[in-house]
């Protein structure tokens, strides 16, 4: 997705244009994603949890954490604008992208200090 990203803005990108550059048929897109924006989503979260792995699971502090996340935001800027300015509507990343992030958090504190702390 991301060379595709760097050639137009996200929103005109299709999933069979996705499928073919990574030497896939759409079928077997549809077989791992709903549709882009849960690839573009899933892309998201797997980088936050590397960042957690480096960060939190290493021992770091929450703040680690979210510097870490800037800094990997920041690194892969001009994508990460072109979807978050791009695709709107239905196809809108805002609210999958910080759902992703709050599970991804509440994972990372029910590991380090247990569900009850959470509830």
């Amino acid at each position: 997705m991301k060379p595709l990203v760097a050639t137009k803005p996200a929103d005109k990108i299709t999933v069979r244009a996705i499928a073919a550059k990574a030497g896939v048929s759409e079928r077997a897109f549809y077989n791992h994603f709903e549709n882009k924006t849960a690839l573009i989503v899933w892309v998201f979260a797997q980088q936050v949890w590397r960042c957690a792995e480096s960060t939190i699971y290493a021992g770091g502090s929450y703040y680690d954490f979210q510097l870490q996340c800037f800094k990997v935001m920041a690194s892969k800027s001009d994508y990460a604008r072109n979807i978050w300015l791009n695709m709107r509507g239905r196809d809108s990343c805002r609210e999958p992208y910080c759902n992703a992030l709050v599970e991804i958090l509440l994972h990372v504190l029910e590991q380090r200090h247990g569900a009850a702390m959470i509830t």
